[in-house]
């Protein structure tokens, strides 16, 4: 049986920022240098937006097993034919820079995650099916957000890409973020939370970030916000495998269903059919505990 990676990652390029309209140009990520680079450390760069630096990563071919052609889907057939050659039908994609968020300007972040989301349906359109993408909703508008759902729907997406880090300043089962879940139930999209990383932290661990996914789940179940979206299922998803789990109609159903996964790390598969769903990203075995 083929297997479905249902948590996999492109790099962000130029063509991410051309689906940005013409009053929107000013907001448009361009990538600088360092001016005094030390040519004995290896080669860096970021993304300037907003005025901010973010990381844009400098991959090495041989340590990634992969080229920039397929990291930044330039040639979609090409990244096809790696996939035939692991044995994998199906990608799920997640962004890189956007697991942290790049600006607090409501503006700029709904323009750079409408072109975010354009041009990754566009590209996986080219792979007829095997690379699924993930939706970047900006938050910070919930108008534009139901917008881009329903674009996200139209378009093929198979999910909603949620942080469990604070976002639009506001804890993921903040009554703010009804409105999100409420059309992701009626489009039937699932919520996929994955690790994140905050905007401006100077802490990239994965303990940080996996005291932030708790914290997450902590304020979920004491708001009970999967009670009144009772219709949402929960599964784990990180790396190269999945494991189908049972619906869950609690939030204490839930976290027991977080822990039967991490006795569970190998899994393959997505459910078998299609419904609403809320996805957690977790990077260590054992990083969600019986504290939830």
């Amino acid at each position: 049986m083929p297997i479905i990676d249902a948590d996999t990652h492109i790099d962000e390029t130029e063509a991410t920022w051309e689906y940005l309209r013409d009053f929107e140009q000013e907001f448009k990520p361009i990538t600088q240098h360092p001016v005094h680079a030390d040519p004995k450390r290896n080669a860096s760069r970021y993304w300037l937006i907003d005025g901010h630096r973010q990381m844009r990563f400098v991959r090495d071919d041989n340590n990634t097993r992969t080229t920039v052609e397929t990291r930044e889907l330039l040639d979609v057939q090409k990244r096809l034919r790696d996939m035939d050659a692991m044995g994998t039908g199906v990608q799920v994609l997640y962004p890189t820079l956007f697991l942290m968020e790049a600006t607090e300007r409501q503006e700029v972040s709904t323009a750079l995650r409408r072109s975010y989301n354009r041009w990754l349906a566009d590209r996986c359109a080219e792979s007829h099916g095997r690379l699924r993408w993930v939706c970047l909703p900006p938050l910070m508008n919930i108008e534009e957000t139901i917008k881009e759902l329903q674009f996200a729907k139209d378009h093929g997406a198979c999910g909603i890409l949620k942080k469990g880090d604070l976002e639009a300043g506001k804890w993921p089962a903040d009554q703010y973020f009804n409105p999100l879940y409420e059309e992701a139930n009626r489009l039937d999209l699932p919520i996929c939370v994955h690790i994140d990383r905050p905007r401006l932290s100077h802490d990239h661990s994965s303990s940080a970030a996996g005291e932030i996914s708790q914290a997450a789940l902590r304020h979920h179940r004491s708001r009970l916000l999967m009670d009144s979206l009772h219709r949402l299922g929960a599964q784990t998803a990180h790396g190269k495998s999945r494991r189908r789990l049972r619906h869950v109609q609690s939030i204490r159903a839930l976290c027991a269903v977080i822990r039967l996964a991490q006795s569970q790390p190998h899994v393959r598969h997505l459910p078998s059919r299609r419904r609403s769903a809320v996805y957690f990203e977790s990077r260590r075995r054992g990083q969600l505990d019986g504290r939830l």
